[in-house]
């Protein structure tokens, strides 16, 4: 947790205005949701605590770029009285996911490894990749 809220850290003050600036906001948001399906593909084969570090510390900082790069798109669609409430709905809206995302994906790696007795948790990662 640390190293990922570090790499983040690190590269929303120094890469994020580098890569927006060479691949707006859509290629930010592109690097963002490749990071995340990439770290989701890659987990399964983690077998120790460094290879979960170093996983982290690559890949925290480029998904931390999702949501600046998707408010800085949706801002540019509302008009300037639409402003505050498509903030507060993209904040809400993170906030749900941070909610709902580890109870479902608790429940779905705890079914996935109790199916036919033997564990199957690549399968969990591979559809958080997917998504």
């Amino acid at each position: 947790g640390i190293l990922m809220s570090v790499s983040g850290f690190l590269w929303l003050c120094f890469g994020l205005r580098r890569i927006t600036d060479r691949f707006g906001e859509v290629g930010a948001l592109t690097l963002s949701l490749a990071a995340v399906s990439l770290f989701c593909l890659l987990f399964p084969w983690v077998e120790d605590e460094a290879q979960v570090l170093c996983l982290g510390f690559l890949f925290g900082g480029p998904m931390a770029l999702a949501f600046p790069a998707t408010s800085a798109l949706k801002s540019r669609i509302a008009g300037d009285t639409e402003q505050g409430e498509l903030q507060g709905a993209l904040t809400a809206a993170k906030s749900l996911a941070a909610g709902c995302g580890p109870v479902v994906f608790g429940g779905l790696f705890t079914f996935c490894m109790r199916v036919g007795g033997r564990p199957v948790m690549p399968v969990v990662f591979f559809l958080g990749g997917a998504l």
